[in-house]
């Protein structure tokens, strides 16, 4: 059900509660607000940033996009579109390419698993062989409030908030049993894996290492601390040695 995944979350911005996708964004411009959703496979991410006197309304609409999300059919096909679109595009990008042959090489998931690697000939398959009444059944049945979690960050009224999200999401419950699953470790094996794209002028260099590491072991969050040190931003080790010091790559980082 990967495509079905990437669908609900790409459709929640598209169209929710009263508003159509532009009723939505215009009204989001209006709040000075800026608001995005992102996800697949297990988990989705909704992201905004708005002013205090704003954050009432702003809320609602995150009740909106995420509970009652439009599903309009002009906007599926739009999506359906554009995603196969990009994965088409993908097939002579450098980025993506490198990005499916590392997911492969690591890949330990059989067909089927939400977090198995896909070709581009299977995702696309995949993609447009998803209806929008598989996307409709998705979002009943795995979307829901109980194993959320909220994170707000700035000036807030603490109480006021809890007291709303509970009021706006608090019975919102998903269909189907959460049930975090079982990760499989990764092969140790080494390899190397060069792949051309003649009509590039950039190349990338992507490499990757196999952890036995959850996010509820005591070193997952010294790991993500050190990661940031090394290659999360700008002002990290290995962009300042690569790209300001030597000046031999346009960007460089680590996650």
């Amino acid at each position: 059900q990967s495509a079905a995944s990437d669908l609900v979350a790409d459709l929640l911005m598209r169209g929710a509660g009263a508003y159509s996708r532009a009723d939505l964004a215009s009204l989001l411009e209006r709040l000075n607000t800026q608001m995005s959703v992102s996800g697949s496979g297990q988990q989705v991410v909704l992201r905004f940033e708005t002013r205090r006197k704003h954050v009432t309304q702003v809320l609602e609409l995150v009740r909106d996009v995420l509970r009652a999300p439009r599903f309009a059919p002009d906007e599926f096909a739009r999506a359906v579109q554009e995603n196969a679109s990009a994965l088409e595009a993908g097939r002579k990008d450098p980025n993506a390419m490198a990005r499916q042959a590392v997911a492969q090489a690591m890949d330990v998931y059989p067909k089927g698993d939400v977090r198995a690697a896909q070709s581009v000939d299977e995702a696309l398959a995949e993609l447009r062989a998803t209806t929008l009444d598989d996307v409709k059944r998705f979002h009943a049945n795995f979307y829901g409030a109980d194993h959320a979690e909220l994170v707000v960050v700035g000036d807030f009224d603490a109480q006021a908030l809890q007291d709303q999200i509970a009021v706006l999401l608090g019975d919102w419950k998903s269909a189907a049993r959460y049930e975090r699953l079982p990760s499989l470790q990764r092969p140790d094996r080494a390899g190397k894996l060069l792949l051309q794209a003649p009509d590039k002028a950039n190349a990338i260099y992507l490499a990757a290492l196999p952890l036995t590491l959850r996010d509820d072991s005591p070193d997952f969050v010294p790991l993500i601390l050190a990661d940031e040190v090394f290659g999360g931003g700008s002002k990290s080790r290995l962009s300042e040695r690569l790209r300001q010091q030597d000046g031999i790559s346009y960007g460089a980082g680590s996650s």
